[in-house]
Formats: C-alpha cells, structure tokens, sequence
C-alpha cells in the first residue's frame, strides 16, 4: 500500500510541477497553457492529500483518522475537479513577460481554502501523532514542503500579488 501511495504522490507531484511549467513556457499559446495550467491546479489538492495519507499511513493512524480522511477526500475531489474541469476556479489567465496572472473564478477561494486544509491536515497528523525518532525526518520535509508552498504558491500571489515567484512553491516538492 506504502509504495502505491509514493507512486500516485509521484504522478501527482509531476502533473502539478510540469503542468506549471507547461503553462510558462507555452504561455502565449492559450489553447494549450490553459489545459497545463488546469491540470497544474487540478494535481494541487492531490499532492496534499496524498502527502497527507502518506503521513497518516507511516503513523499508523488510519482507523482513528477514517472518517476524517474520507470528508477529506471529498473535498479534495471536488477543489480538483473544479479546477481541472470548469472555469469556477481558473476563468482565464494573463501571461505578461514570462508571469502567468490567474483570473479567479467563484470557487478560486473555496478552492484554497480545501487546498490548505489539506495542509494543515499533514502538519497535524505529523505534529500531533509525532512518534520520537519514527518521524522526525517526515516531520521537516512535510512542514518545509508545506510552508515553502504555502509561502510561493498562496500567499504571495493571493495577498501581495507577487506571481513571479510562483514556480519556487513547485520545485519545494523535491524537499517532500
């Protein structure tokens, strides 16, 4: 079950990654920066959710976190499928000196709001179930993982309107 979980988190990490790099490199082609972009966002909440299954599992801490991980779930499903899917989370998008500008749909902050749930979720499944010696290592990487993406991929964009260092939230998976 461990290593299907590492896989999909692979195939997730490599979607949101590469989709984000996709949609700057062809972002003037908008028939294909969009898709890329879409599919960036769709991988977002999985990444979350799997890196959060991931610590849930290594903690051995799933029959107490059942339910929990199951509303979870559901709301990871919907945040990707609408971002992946509809235009309610990316309308458009602005692609200005290599900087791609989302144009937010309705659920845009739905949307954050069950991408960072997700986060938290990790950070406290690792930090509250925190095994001494077990998880030390996993207990770094998820939290600098998270707060490097937190920092890049939500904040700065969203609160400060600072798009142009978007990418580094991305390559902070290779701490993961």
């Amino acid at each position: 079950f461990r290593s299907k979980l590492f896989l999909l988190l692979s195939v997730a990490v490599i979607c949101w990654v590469d989709g984000g790099y996709l949609a700057r490199a062809f972002g003037d082609i908008a028939d294909f920066a969009l898709p890329a972009l879409r599919l960036s966002w769709l991988a977002a909440p999985i990444v979350a959710y799997l890196a959060y299954l991931i610590c849930v599992h290594l903690l051995k801490k799933e029959d107490r976190l059942n339910f929990f991980s199951t509303v979870l779930f559901v709301l990871v499903a919907l945040a990707s499928i609408f971002a992946g899917l509809t235009n309610l989370v990316i309308e458009s998008y602005n692609f200005t000196g290599g900087i791609i500008y989302v144009t937010e749909g309705i659920f845009y902050f739905p949307y954050l709001i069950c991408v960072f749930a997700s986060i938290i979720s990790s950070i406290w499944v690792v930090i509250f179930y925190r095994k001494p010696l077990v998880n030390n290592t996993l207990m770094v990487g998820v939290v600098c993982f998270f707060l490097i993406s937190t920092i890049f991929n939500i904040f700065l964009p969203n609160f400060l309107n600072i798009y142009s260092l978007y990418f580094v939230g991305h390559y902070s998976s290779t701490i993961l």
